[in-house]
């Protein structure tokens, strides 16, 4: 994406014509002015000023400089632009109230209502500046970009462009939502820094965080998201809840097909803690699972399978209200757990199958026994 004009380079003309153009010698091509006035005249520290007023345009080769009034200081290689400015090459198209471009490091500014556009990317800020050479652009005041494509608006304070590297970089409390229009949610992500790399394909949000998706709120300090598979992964104390259920690891990676979630892998000290979704918050503690590893599969949104792999623990407390107070208790290398409607429907252990239940009969007598696994 091409965020700020480029090449805003001045040349000598092939037949000179004007006096005023003498500031455009040794340069590789023609530089054309165009305007419904023009006046050039000597300053008292010797430096010729030519004013142009009235549909100015001044063409280099595929780059063009509208406005509707501009100022040539031919000595100091200085142009200030004024009034509608327009910069426009073959990759996109950059538009101001004012600007600024110094020939000599080839360094334009802007300011007033800028807006940035190309065939992908929109962005508007109050400043902007763009270094030819190094091909880098920033943003500057209510930075927001706008990919229409993937239906995202990137709102912060500053936004660095570096073109050759394909990267960029959203500062001060930046914000980014997704919304497409077939789709009923929306994910908005907070962090301190967002960070795009278009060759990758991928997007890192670093630095407290904050995730949210309908009813789901997830924390860490790195977030990453990789478009080529649609995976999103939380690192630096990753937690995540949604609703009752929460879930917490090392590294939780998320995995979504056609916008929907559909497995969830916790990797490292993995823990969930999950509740039916018609349970109400203190009528029972909720149920647990925890081991090295954690994979919970979705189906329409709804955990259809939870396998637990390394350590693995299962500790379920049923919300039936005949069951309240009882428990059970499972341990193994792996258990798998198949659900229906949010609740544990059969279990499967494999390696040092453990259990232990407790059940309170009628009467309140307690039993205590080994599970038959």
């Amino acid at each position: 994406m091409l965020l700020f004009a480029a090449r805003l380079l001045y040349a000598q003309p092939e037949e000179e014509t004007w006096d005023e153009l003498e500031y455009f010698q040794n340069r590789n091509e023609p530089y054309h002015i165009f305007a419904d006035s023009l006046d050039s005249r000597e300053q008292w520290n010797q430096e010729r000023l030519t004013t142009l007023v009235g549909n100015v345009r001044l063409v280099q080769g595929d780059l063009t400089l509208k406005a509707d009034k501009a100022w040539i200081y031919h000595k100091a290689e200085r142009t200030l632009l004024e009034g509608n400015v327009h910069i426009i090459d073959e990759r996109g198209e950059i538009t101001a109230d004012y600007g600024t471009y110094d020939r000599a490091k080839r360094f334009a500014r802007l300011r007033g209502n800028v807006h940035a556009a190309d065939s992908v990317y929109s962005i508007t800020s109050q400043f902007a500046t763009y270094d030819q050479p190094s091909q880098v652009a920033v943003a500057d005041k209510q930075v927001q970009l706008t990919d229409t494509q993937n239906h995202i608006t990137l709102t912060g304070d500053r936004l660095r462009y570096e073109r050759t590297l394909q990267y960029a970089v959203m500062t001060g409390s930046p914000k980014l939502v997704r919304h497409a229009p077939e789709d009923t949610s929306t994910i908005t992500i907070t962090a301190e820094k967002m960070e795009l790399f278009q060759t990758e394909r991928k997007a890192v949000a670093t630095g407290n965080v904050v995730i949210e998706r309908d009813e789901m709120t997830a924390t860490c300090l790195v977030a990453t998201y990789y478009d080529t598979d649609e995976r999103l992964v939380l690192a630096g104390k990753p937690q995540a809840k949604q609703g009752q259920n929460e879930m917490a690891a090392d590294e939780i990676r998320f995995f979504f097909a056609d916008r929907h979630l559909k497995r969830v892998e916790l990797q490292g000290n993995s823990q969930a803690f999950y509740l039916p979704a018609d349970s109400l918050a203190g009528e029972i503690p909720p149920s647990t699972v925890a081991g090295d590893s954690i994979g919970i599969l979705f189906e329409n949104d709804q955990i259809q399978q939870i396998d637990i792999a390394g350590h693995a623990l299962s500790v379920y407390f049923p919300d039936d209200p005949d069951q309240r107070g009882n428990w059970n208790r499972s341990q193994g290398e792996h258990i798998r757990l198949l659900m229906q409607d949010g609740k544990p429907e059969r279990i499967k252990i494999e390696g040092g199958a453990a259990g232990t239940y407790q059940f309170l009969e009628k009467g309140n007598h307690e039993r205590n026994g080994k599970s038959p696994l």
